[in-house]
């Protein structure tokens, strides 16, 4: 499994369910492994790599 990347397929699904229009801009990597780190869990794929 590769924890830094969703299957499109994934993250095609959650972009048809959020208005993407209205979004805030992606956080990135270095703050989705920040914030994994801080409280010590790892967030699900795809969900971690859409806010990535």
């Amino acid at each position: 499994m590769d924890a830094d990347h969703a299957q499109p397929a994934d993250l095609d699904a959650l972009r048809a369910v959020f208005d993407t229009d209205s979004c805030e801009p992606p956080l990135g990597w270095d703050a989705v492994h920040a914030f994994e780190a801080e409280h010590g869990i790892v967030l699900p794929e795809p969900y971690r790599s859409f806010v990535a």
